[in-house]
């Protein structure tokens, strides 16, 4: 049978892909309806009806009362603002925080033990250049 797709609300964001607005919907079967959805920029947090009308438009016998048959179909987009990723401190716990504490600790040690080995070493080189001459 073929059907006729209308747009009937939601216009403002929602467009057809396809020229036609007729297609072919095999019995029992599914049809494809090609729609391009844009939302203007930085129109977070909202929310769009969209509502699509398909109606009967062959598949009628002659001679007999025939009725046509109409669906509609709505939802709605959301526009949602994807948050940036955060690491909880809550889902590392107590245990991760002591652990990156001590970890950084251990690492502000070994800085303050090569400096000092470096500057050591230097004075060390120093005194044997004072003590040659």
């Amino acid at each position: 049978m073929d059907i006729r797709a209308e747009i009937l609300g939601g216009l403002e964001i929602i467009k057809w892909m396809d020229n036609d607005f007729e297609y072919f919907l095999p019995s029992g079967g599914e049809t494809k309806v090609n729609l391009r959805v844009s939302v203007p920029e930085k129109n977070f947090n909202s929310e769009y009806p969209i509502t699509i009308k398909f109606t009967q438009v062959s598949g009628f016998e002659e001679g007999m009362v025939s009725f046509g048959l109409s669906y509609k179909k709505s939802f709605k987009v959301l526009v949602i603002r994807e948050p940036r990723k955060r690491i909880a401190l809550e889902k590392i716990g107590v245990r991760g925080i002591i652990l990156i504490i001590l970890v950084l600790a251990i690492l502000v040690v070994i800085y303050f033990i090569w400096i000092k080995k470096k500057v050591s070493f230097k004075d060390s080189e120093l005194n044997n250049l004072s003590n040659t001459k």
